[in-house]
């Protein structure tokens, strides 16, 4: 069975820090993108997990603003990992080249 992101936070974060970590996440390439509604302290640490269980993600940012516009851009913060948002992404046997 595998362990999911919450639990494996468990011994890491208080009960009230854990409760406000969604388990989902955005990954575009090797970039994660969270929502990290908690202080920027347990962020990096959640991030460092994400990148933990995760091998091939080599950044993770926080979302912090909502996507807007129709090319869905959204403002990010650096939490983990590279400071790049540069990242192919293969979808449908077909690779793209993003930022």
């Amino acid at each position: 069975m595998r362990k999911r992101l919450k639990e494996k936070l468990s011994n890491a974060l208080s009960p009230e820090s854990l409760s406000k970590v969604t388990s989902s996440f955005d990954l575009v390439g090797n970039i994660a993108i969270i929502k990290a509604p908690i202080n920027a302290a347990d962020a990096e640490i959640v991030a460092k997990q994400i990148m933990t269980t995760h091998t091939g993600v080599k950044t993770v940012f926080s979302q912090t603003s909502p996507i807007r516009g129709h090319h869905r851009i959204r403002q990010l913060t650096l939490l983990a990992g590279e400071n790049t948002t540069v990242t192919r992404h293969k979808e449908a046997g077909c690779v793209f080249a993003v930022d």
